[in-house]
């Protein structure tokens, strides 16, 4: 994935190309913050929109929410989390450091981006649009902990 600095208050700017079946889609993932009263109870961040464009083209093909269970910063050790810990000092109030996605998230939103565009192409065949999903990803349990519900890992 390739992470660029957006000068934008505490925003930055992923991006990544998926290819589907001999097609390439450019993608701009967008880590959706946790809320306050979240954060502040010391969870990270559990979950992401992405915006797809058929590569080359101007205009957005589809939009997916793509949620990971809710986990405490600190559960760094916990294969469901979706970011890598964040152990990058020097932070300035302008520019906090780039968060990027654990192996194990990046795995996950390929599938959901894979299945998204052949579903939207199935449903394309049929004369339906299909302009967005949401999809969970892993369970949780009680205590918080991760109980990984998805196949194919």
């Amino acid at each position: 994935m390739k992470y660029e600095t957006r000068m934008k208050f505490d925003k930055h700017t992923i991006t990544e190309e998926y290819v589907v079946d001999n097609k390439t889609y450019r993608a701009e993932l967008n880590i959706q913050s946790p809320g306050f009263c979240t954060g502040m109870a010391g969870y990270d961040a559990c979950s992401v929109e992405v915006l797809l464009y058929e590569k080359g083209e101007e205009y957005q093909i589809g939009s997916l929410g793509i949620g990971f269970p809710l986990l405490k910063r600190s559960d760094s050790t916990n294969p469901g989390q979706m970011l890598e810990s964040c152990l990058e000092e020097g932070f300035d109030r302008n520019m906090p450091p780039s968060r990027k996605f654990t192996p194990f998230a990046e795995r996950a939103i390929e599938r959901v981006v894979t299945a998204f565009v052949h579903t939207r192409d199935s449903f394309a065949t049929r004369s339906l649009p299909l302009r967005s999903i949401s999809v969970r990803i892993g369970t949780q349990d009680s205590s918080g902990r991760n109980g990984l519900s998805l196949q194919g890992q």
